[in-house]
């Protein structure tokens, strides 16, 4: 009798756990087509980055986001947007700069996904860096805005606790930072 009373919990959890997988999987392609429609639309670059962050956070948990430009002229990322959570506060002295020395840089030369899951200031020098970890950030994930002909610079998003982005997260971040790109 407990044999099968064991059984059946454990059917029950199997259950459970997978309608929770597919609801999250759901959420994220709703995700993926709310953002879509939000791109087709005509947004002005404010709005549009407006309802990318809000469509980013029902899915995705971050404290900041940012998106950056790159200038291929002069190297330098532009800060074309942010948004903060609401007990940061954060006053940029410029709003571009050479990305050397911070996770941007990075992605930007190696067009793959850089994640912080610690601080490290051998790593990333800058003092920009530095603001940041000051600021109570902890965890980020800079993802490049890779178009078919270039990069175009990054989205940024950042947590101040929890957990580092996982797998899935950035996984889903390359998605939407490839519809963005485009």
């Amino acid at each position: 009798f407990i044999h099968r009373v064991a059984s059946e919990f454990a059917v029950t959890i199997d259950s459970h756990i997978t309608r929770q997988r597919y609801l999250r999987e759901r959420d994220r392609l709703q995700l993926l087509f709310d953002l879509t429609n939000a791109l087709v639309s005509k947004l002005s670059p404010d709005e549009l980055f407006s309802a990318i962050s809000e469509q980013l956070r029902k899915v995705v948990a971050f404290d900041v986001v940012v998106l950056t430009l790159l200038d291929t002229k002069t190297g330098e990322l532009l800060l074309s947007n942010y948004r903060l959570g609401e007990n940061l506060t954060w006053e940029f002295e410029r709003t571009r700069g050479n990305p050397e020395g911070i996770p941007s840089a990075e992605a930007l030369a190696t067009g793959k996904p850089v994640v912080t899951d610690k601080i490290d200031f051998e790593r990333f020098p800058s003092p920009t860096y530095r603001r940041f970890v000051d600021a109570g950030l902890r965890y980020s994930c800079s993802i490049p805005l890779i178009s078919p002909n270039a990069t175009l610079g990054t989205l940024e998003l950042a947590r101040t606790g929890g957990e580092k982005f996982n797998d899935d997260d950035v996984e889903l971040l390359v998605q939407v930072a490839r519809q963005i790109a485009i």
